[in-house]
């Protein structure tokens, strides 16, 4: 019997070809699968991922001066500490002290920027400690609001806190200070409510106090965090990792679908050590981190 040798390997290798274009096809359906399957059990039932508060980090100058600022001062313990960072408890959520490789001084006033506001049983008190104590603070700014008394100051980088005394209720006992809340301070509410809720997935808390402020809850019904407007401002010119600087750190479950989920929504963000950045309407810069 003859064979065709040519024949034979012409068709053999059409086979081969054939079933490298079938692996290859099946290999991308079920990738595509796969990454469509885990999206959709990342996202919950509004279709926007389930993203919560899991701190703030603040870039600082000096870490022993700001390490001694908010230990001394604010009263804060420290719960972790290197050459580069200090963590901090407030009770609610760590606070990150990292010294900045570079600083950039900005009047933080007239940006968009996210603050953080700590508690004080009393107010004037507290604002001639800060005076002794050699601290910076904007006087001509101590207003009312419908909780209570605020006063704006600045911790030795130039990050922008507020202490407040809650009026409206009576508050427990307790000495010094204690962390309140956070959260943006933008030029247009409504734009930062549609970002943070139907692109982020927050939800709205009470709607009684806009359109100056807005608390957000997480998709477990618990606080996130403030939405603040001043019209006044101007977008924020910060560079990430330069001091003055917060930022909101929020986490979540699946680090791979975060990125999946933006990409897919046009949300713009970048990645740095594994964590994803993105800027929010008024170019505040977010970090999301993989839950630990």
């Amino acid at each position: 019997m003859k064979f065709n040798i040519r024949k034979n390997r012409t068709q053999i290798t059409l086979f081969a070809c054939l079933i490298i274009v079938l692996s290859f096809s099946l290999e991308e359906t079920s990738g595509k699968i796969n990454t469509e399957a885990g999206l959709s059990l990342f996202k919950t039932r509004n279709g926007t991922p389930d993203l919560k508060i899991h701190g703030v980090k603040i870039f600082v100058k000096d870490l022993g001066h700001a390490s001694e600022f908010y230990s001394t001062f604010l009263g804060l313990s420290i719960e972790a500490k290197n050459d580069k960072s200090v963590k901090l408890n407030t009770g609610q959520y760590p606070l990150y002290l990292v010294e900045s490789e570079r600083y950039v001084p900005r009047n933080v006033l007239s940006e968009s920027h996210y603050g953080i506001s700590f508690l004080t049983q009393k107010l004037l008190p507290a604002i001639d400690m800060a005076r002794k104590s050699g601290i910076q603070l904007y006087d001509t700014l101590l207003s009312r609001n419908g909780i209570g008394i605020h006063i704006p100051m600045s911790d030795p980088s130039g990050n922008l806190l507020h202490m407040m005394e809650v009026q409206v209720r009576e508050m427990a006992d307790f000495e010094g200070f204690r962390l309140y809340n956070s959260g943006t301070t933008t030029n247009n509410m409504a734009s930062a409510e549609e970002f943070y809720t139907q692109q982020l997935g927050f939800e709205d808390w009470s709607r009684d106090y806009l359109p100056d402020a807005l608390p957000l809850k997480h998709q477990d019904q618990t606080f996130a965090f403030m939405l603040h407007q001043n019209k006044s401002l101007v977008s924020s010119t910060y560079e990430y990792g330069t001091s003055p600087g917060v930022v909101l750190i929020l986490e979540t479950k699946d680090i791979k679908a975060i990125t999946l989920y933006l990409d897919s929504n046009n949300i713009s963000f970048s990645v740095q050590n594994d964590t994803v950045l993105i800027t929010d309407n008024s170019n505040n810069v977010i970090e999301i981190i993989q839950k630990s």
